[in-house]
């Protein structure tokens, strides 16, 4: 089972869909449970979960093998307490779900600690979940 976080944005429904497409089992997780309606009718298990609790997150990963994982960007508030708490939920989920992969959205420029803005917050996030998964993966595309 793969689970895919972040699936009614363009990454997260362009790799669940992939997925899909391929023949894999797949679970979405999005936060209210109408948004998961589409993905139901296409086939995809659907679960329910705030990035920031890491109970809710953890059933969402419950027997899965690998997650596509993500950090999402801030609208409002402090980005870096924001990413300290959904950093620390996924971190906690994923080291009890027994992930054997995992694949962490990010960004070009989160290799460096500061100097980057609200890109900071994946430097953050990569080092939380680093070594979380036999096999971690982060994709470090462009920034949107």
């Amino acid at each position: 089972m793969h689970v895919v976080f972040g699936a009614n944005g363009r990454a997260g429904g362009e790799t669940a869909r992939a997925l899909m497409a391929d023949g894999e089992p797949v679970r979405v997780v999005v936060r209210r449970p109408e948004q998961g309606k589409a993905w139901a009718a296409l086939g995809a298990e659907v679960a329910v979960a705030s990035l920031a609790n890491a109970e809710q997150v953890s059933a969402a990963l419950k027997g899965a093998t690998a997650a596509f994982l993500l950090n999402p960007p801030p609208v409002a508030g402090d980005p870096f307490a924001q990413t300290a708490e959904i950093g620390a939920a996924l971190a906690q989920a994923v080291r009890r779900a027994d992930l054997s992969r995992s694949v962490i959205l990010s960004s070009i420029g989160a290799q460096h600690d500061t100097g980057t803005g609200v890109i900071a917050t994946l430097h953050q996030v990569e080092a939380m979940l680093a070594g979380t998964a036999p096999a971690t993966a982060f994709l470090r595309s462009v920034y949107f």
